[in-house]
């Protein structure tokens, strides 16, 4: 094992992404990902926020392809509308609504409570 040291930015860049095993000053030992320092504080097991964008559909209403005997199939594409998300969500659901929160696997330590922090060879 290979120690971090300063813990600092500079020596924590280096390592982001990777596993490390942290001994805390009570004795406390944690293992997780490094995935920032800021400010005074290591951060573990942060999720990365990845980015989504809007993608409009270039067909307005319909698509069509054939099967292996020449048939012809119709299928629908279901387009969003001012309403709701989708025609059959009625509005009042469709506004306001914010899915339950995910419990997060975050760590986040402040530099005083860490001893040590470590990096498997």
């Amino acid at each position: 094992m290979t120690p971090i040291h300063p813990i600092n930015l500079e020596g924590c860049k280096p390592h982001y992404g990777k596993t490390v095993f942290v001994i805390l000053k009570d004795g406390s030992e944690i293992v997780g990902t490094l995935s920032r320092f800021s400010g005074s504080q290591l951060i573990l097991n942060e999720e990365s926020q990845i980015g989504t964008k809007n993608v409009k559909n270039t067909n307005s209403s319909k698509k069509g392809g054939r099967t292996k005997k020449g048939k012809v199939l119709k299928t629908k594409v279901i387009e969003e509308t001012s309403q709701g998300a989708l025609p059959f969500f009625p509005q009042e659901f469709s506004q306001g609504f914010t899915p339950p929160a995910l419990p997060s696997n975050t760590i986040t330590l402040d530099l005083p409570m860490i001893a040590m922090v470590f990096v498997p060879n």
